[in-house]
């Protein structure tokens, strides 16, 4: 195989010494690395060992994809085994960021923007994932703070909700005057 580098204005060099690594070179930002094979590697008829592991190694082993979705009680190990989609579910670094106790705008697409306090932060047992429990200034919730009989935080009928935390913002948000400010 023939390897070239490349700056953006020519060719800087063909690397033909295997002794050197690529570290060796004089690399910047926006080089190119051509490389071009001269003939196959692995003869066809040549049988090719691969490297497998048993379930019960991988399943042991931390930081794989398994125990991510073991931890965020995704796809086969979800609550709800018709949970496919893990974008939603993945939230405990922006969840960390919230306080109980701070105001808050909900911006949920295609509902209206709603304000409130923020009264809980965390997992929840109606579904996986982390969850921000607000109690809004208006009844524009769906709750009391509490789903299935389990009871998360306290607020007054229909001012309660449990929403995503990439739909809240927290920061000195007051209260609407009237519903012609909502935007």
């Amino acid at each position: 195989m023939k390897l070239t580098l490349y700056d953006k204005n020519n060719k800087v060099s063909d690397l033909e010494d295997d002794g050197k690594l690529l570290k060796d070179y004089s690399l910047a930002n926006y080089m190119v690395l051509e490389v071009i094979g001269s003939k196959s590697m692995v003869d066809s008829n040549q049988e090719i060992l691969k490297y497998e592991m048993s379930d019960e190694v991988y399943d042991k082993l931390p930081g794989t994809v398994r125990d991510f979705k073991r931890l965020q009680r995704l796809g086969r190990f979800a609550i709800d085994p018709d949970v496919k989609n893990i974008s939603h579910y993945v939230g405990n670094n922006e969840a960390e960021s919230f306080q109980v106790g701070s105001r808050c705008e909900v911006k949920v697409p295609g509902e209206s923007i709603r304000r409130g306090c923020v009264k809980f932060v965390g997992q929840t047992e109606f579904q996986t994932g982390y969850w921000i429990g607000v109690e809004f200034d208006e009844p524009q919730g769906k709750n009391d703070g509490s789903i299935n009989g389990i009871r998360y935080f306290s607020c007054p009928p229909q001012h309660g909700g449990f929403v995503r935390p990439h739909f809240v913002t927290t920061g000195d948000f007051p209260e609407f005057e009237n519903s012609d400010e909502e935007l």
